[in-house]
């Protein structure tokens, strides 16, 4: 299993970003909820491809 992280990020303007690192399917949505309840409503979310793995299909793929 990968390392799981959480990274935010505050630009010079106040624009916070998260990021998700070492999560697969919705799990990065559920990990950083209680931030993004935190900080306010979200403006834009880019789900990058780890999103639509399945963790199921990791843990098959793993066990061969």
């Amino acid at each position: 299993m990968s390392r799981r992280e959480i990274e935010v990020l505050v630009d010079e303007h106040g624009t916070v970003s998260i990021e998700a690192l070492g999560y697969e399917g919705s799990s990065c949505e559920a990990a950083t909820e209680y931030l993004e309840r935190a900080l306010g409503q979200v403006k834009t979310r880019q789900r990058k491809p780890e999103y639509y793995r399945r963790q199921s299909q990791t843990n098959r793929a793993r066990a061969r």
